[in-house]
């Protein structure tokens, strides 16, 4: 299982991995990532809830917000051809830009403390749109649950009520391929391809 929040009763079925105690050290992802005017939004919310709040614990990067779109590889040396054979399986994957408004905050329980995340009240109805082509694209590859679509901003050791926030919006035209370097905070984005 990862950290990757779940609605309940969507939850992705158990892996079987010869160590499941084993981390590893890369994860690669599809994602959309804000633009300049969202990302300032979203930092200045979850600034202001961390004063408020007195919230403590590491911050995303600003470089590394995303939003999930669909989890695709777990490995600890990527093959050679990890890109190619992600470009080959979304060529088919035609999608028109997606709308994003986040306009909540919320916390997410983990191992070790909770997830603090935008998310939204009035549904996500093009991301998941995006989420079921990538689906039945790559089902064969991977497998996921219903992702509940949101943005982490921070790992705080207290929990957070669900909250209204100013809306964090933009238009992402693009999705891309993200290298996740695990306990790194290193995000390398290795692919990109066009939604329109």
């Amino acid at each position: 299982m990862t950290d990757q929040p779940y609605l309940e009763g969507f939850e992705p079925a158990p892996k079987l991995v010869a160590n499941p105690a084993a981390r590893r050290k890369h994860k690669f992802f599809f994602a959309l990532r804000p633009d300049d005017p969202a990302a300032n939004a979203a930092s200045a919310a979850l600034q202001q809830l961390r004063y408020e709040q007195r919230l403590t614990g590491s911050v995303v990067k600003r470089e590394n917000l995303h939003v999930t779109v669909f989890p695709f590889w777990e490995c600890d040396e990527p093959p050679a051809d990890l890109v190619e054979v992600a470009s080959a399986g979304v060529q088919g994957i035609l999608a028109k830009p997606v709308e994003i408004t986040f306009d909540m905050v919320r916390s997410f329980r983990r191992k070790n403390g909770y997830t603090l995340v935008l998310g939204s009240t009035r549904g996500c109805a093009g991301l998941y749109d995006l989420q079921r082509r990538f689906a039945m694209r790559l089902s064969p590859r991977a497998t996921v649950g219903s992702l509940t679509p949101h943005m982490t901003l921070m790992y705080p050791a207290q929990f957070v009520e669900k909250q209204p926030v100013g809306p964090v919006r933009w238009r992402a035209n693009e999705f891309v391929l993200i290298d996740s370097w695990q306990g790194l905070g290193r995000h390398d984005i290795v692919g990109r391809w066009p939604l329109r």
